[in-house]
Formats: structure tokens, C-alpha cells, sequence
């Protein structure tokens, strides 16, 4: 569905002269601090996310919960 959407768009941006696609781009990607800060910020909300998740059924267990109910 998404491909759906999309292909206008992608087809409206290619006749586009690459100067206006660079000036809405704003520059490379690459070198935006904004991106590197963002990317860094959702990685680490990702990472402890998911390592909560992973530990949270031992620790309950430990906390002696019931294995089907710690899952």
C-alpha cells in the first residue's frame, strides 16, 4: 500500500531540476547534526526498550511470579 502512495510522489520529485530537489533537501543527510541526534535518541530509547522487555520476565521470576504470568 505504501509503494501506492508513494510513486506519485517519486515520479513529481524527478521533474524536479536537481537544484530546487537540493534546496528542499536542505543538504546531505549525512551531515546534519539534527539527524545524528535524532538517530542517536531513538536508538537509545530503542535499546533500553527492548532490554527492558528482555529482562523484565526473569526479574519477575526471581521476584517468584508464576512463569506463565512473568511471560
Amino acid at each position: 500500500m505504501a509503494i501506492v502512495v508513494w510513486i506519485p510522489q517519486l515520479r513529481e520529485r524527478s521533474r524536479m531540476p536537481f537544484s530546487a530537489n537540493r534546496a528542499a533537501d536542505g543538504g546531505s543527510v549525512w551531515l546534519s547534526a539534527l539527524a545524528w541526534q535524532v538517530t542517536l535518541f531513538l536508538g537509545l530509547q530503542s535499546f533500553l526498550f527492548y532490554n527492558t522487555i528482555a529482562w523484565l520476565a526473569e526479574v519477575m521470576v526471581s521476584r517468584h511470579v508464576g512463569l506463565a504470568a512473568a511471560g
